[in-house]
Order: structure tokens, then C-alpha cells, then sequence
């Protein structure tokens, strides 16, 4: 874990079409954190990681990154440095999943070599080497997804290294086993090479799992931030979903469970 900020928020404020999307919300991510983003459909979560992004870039808001306010950067550099997967990114014509991935690749002066090595280091990651000659579009929806997820390591590219990781629901197509794969792999790119990842979840249990810090989106106002155990709470989770749920403490858990 290092002591570099890697985002920082003071008080944003996102207004479209007559609606408050995000009111007054300051926030910090440190490399070497997993932050889970939770809250009910329509509190702002993905609108928090455009913002951070730059995908709502028509406005200048209050986003620092790595210490310099987010419109100063280079885009090729910043590019180097933050990587996102959205929710959704389509595409419709027939490339190879193998170049897909080297799209990443596009910010780096690098040789053939170098780029190449990156890609299959990324696609092994995701458990998606084998898929590399096929035609992108045949592939399940899970299957692209973790390719993606491939093309944003490729981008940010391999070693320890300080950098942005932005997640929109990165496990929604996923079978179990590459949902705890992908996460894990959030986890360790933060613990052990010190990326700063921010993701949105809807699975309280996943995020209680995997992150460090969780923060919970209510209306576009940020209603609470700390770690999972002292987030999670019953009285919380109704507020949040109208949902009674109850909370487990299992002895041999760091983390509470949810059902």
C-alpha cells in the first residue's frame, strides 16, 4: 500500500436534464485500495466513475488525479495511467479477440514484441489466452467481458506500478468462478502493485469480500464510507433497497455475509 492519492473529489455536483445526479460528494482512493461503489438503481454509481473517467468531459468537475486536476493531464498519458471498463462496449465488427486486447496497447511507444508480450500476459490473467483467434462478436457475453477486462490491463500494462483501475460492474456477465477470478485480480493489483480500483457492484457479499473501503450512493449523495464491516449494516441495507436482510459474523470470515 503507498501513501499516493489517486483520485480526489471535493464537493462534486452533477446536475442534467433538471435532475441532481451527484450532490456534494468529496471523496479520496489511495493506490494499493479496492473501493466498492453500492447503492440502488439510479444513485449515481456509474455517474461517479464518468465523472472520475472523464466520459462527462463537456464540464470540468472537481476530479483530481494523481495529483493534478484530471483536465491538466495529457490524454496519452493519462491514458498510461487510468484504465476503465464500462458496463457495456460494443463491437460489431469481426476482429480477432487477441486484437482486442492490443487496442490497449495504442498509448505505448513500445516494439511489436513488448505489446505483444502484454497482451498475452493480460489475456492469461482473464483466462481468455485460448480465446485469442476468435472472432470477437461469436464470443459469450461473459467471454467479451473478460476480454475487455483484458484490453485495460494490456492498456495499463505490466510490473508494480501506481494506477487507476475503474470497474462499472465488471462481474454482471460472469459465472461465479471468473467473478471471484476477476475480483481476486482487482484485489491483487491493488495489494500487491498498488493500483487504486474503484468498482461498481451490486452484490454486497462480492463487495464485502473483495474490498477495502465500501461506500454506499443513496440519491446521488454519498451516505456512508468505511470499511465493509462497519458499512454493511441491516439498517443501512434497508434503507438502501427495502430489503430486510440479515447479517452473519462467521468466525473464520474477515468480512460479514448478507443473505
Amino acid at each position: 500500500m503507498t501513501d499516493m492519492i489517486a483520485v480526489e473529489i471535493e464537493d462534486l455536483n452533477i446536475r442534467m436534464e433538471g435532475r441532481n445526479l451527484l450532490s456534494e460528494l468529496s471523496l479520496k482512493a489511495a493506490c494499493g485500495v479496492v473501493i466498492a461503489i453500492l447503492g440502488p438503481n439510479g444513485a449515481g454509481k456509474s455517474t461517479l466513475l464518468k465523472a472520475i473517467s472523464g466520459d462527462l468531459s463537456h464540464q470540468h468537475y472537481p476530479v483530481t488525479l494523481f495529483g493534478q486536476p484530471r483536465q491538466n493531464w495529457n490524454r496519452m498519458e493519462l491514458a498510461c495511467l487510468v484504465g476503465v471498463l464500462p458496463q457495456q462496449t460494443a463491437v460489431l465488427f469481426p476482429f480477432r479477440a487477441r486484437e482486442i486486447v492490443m487496442l490497449g496497447r495504442i498509448p505505448h511507444r513500445c516494439s511489436s514484441e513488448e505489446n505483444e508480450l502484454e497482451v498475452e500476459l493480460a489475456m492469461r490473467k482473464l483466462d481468455v489466452w485460448h480465446l485469442r483467434d476468435r472472432l470477437f462478436p461469436q464470443l459469450s457475453g461473459g467471454e467479451k467481458q473478460r476480454v475487455h477486462f483484458a484490453r485495460v490491463l494490456a492498456q495499463l500494462g505490466e510490473g508494480n506500478a501506481e494506477r487507476l483501475l475503474l470497474l462499472d460492474e465488471p462481474t454482471s456477465a460472469l459465472d461465479l468462478g471468473h467473478q471471484h477470478q476477476v475480483l481476486a485480480l482487482s484485489r491483487k493489483l491493488a495489494h500487491e502493485s498498488g493500483y487504486a480500483v474503484i468498482l461498481v457492484l451490486h452484490d454486497l457479499n462480492l463487495a464485502a469480500r473483495y474490498a477495502d473501503r465500501i461506500l454506499l450512493l443513496q440519491e446521488g449523495r454519498l451516505i456512508a464510507n468505511g470499511p465493509p464491516g462497519s458499512v454493511l449494516k441491516v439498517d443501512s441495507i434497508r434503507a438502501l433497497y427495502h430489503y430486510e436482510a440479515r447479517r452473519l459474523n462467521i468466525a473464520d470470515l474477515s468480512h460479514p455475509v448478507i443473505i
